[in-house]
């Protein structure tokens, strides 16, 4: 279950020297919250395919590809 704690927590654990600013956007940003959880759910996605099987299927690469794009957005804010 995606409660705000673990999607803020995720994100810790990704930026783990930005904790100060990821937590200022997420008070203050509707757009920032949506994006983290967005990276919350690939993650998520990423992490069960990984469990599920030894083998990488095109639908987790391509949420790799999410993922990581998403990643980039995120450091763009948190780095303004």
């Amino acid at each position: 279950m995606k409660s705000q704690e673990n999607v803020i927590r995720t994100i810790f654990l990704r930026f783990p020297d930005k904790k100060k600013a990821i937590k200022s956007l997420f008070e203050k940003s509707e757009s920032f919250r949506v994006i983290c959880k967005d990276y919350y759910d690939c993650k998520s996605m990423v992490d069960k395919f990984t469990q599920d099987s030894n083998k990488t299927c095109d639908l987790q690469r391509e949420y790799k590809i999410l993922m990581e794009e998403i990643e980039d957005e995120l450091f763009k804010q948190i780095t303004k």
